[in-house]
């Protein structure tokens, strides 16, 4: 949530309410954002796999900077 928000304090209060419906929606944008965004039907498995560890990277350089 703390990384959704992005120092947006008025973002917590949807944030918290989506975690009450369905707290996997808010882990998967908060670490995987562009796999949560885009539909991968159609693309193969390295393209897939590239996409998650972009996704990765961005997330642990965030969590690094705390």
């Amino acid at each position: 949530m703390l990384k959704l928000a992005d120092t947006d304090s008025t973002k917590i209060d949807s944030l918290i309410e989506m975690c009450n419906n369905d707290f996997r929606d808010v882990v998967m944008q908060a670490e995987y954002p562009r796999i949560f965004k885009d539909n991968f039907d159609d693309i193969d498995k390295a393209e897939e796999k590239e996409i998650y560890l972009a996704d990765w990277t961005d997330y642990s350089n965030w969590l690094n900077k705390y």
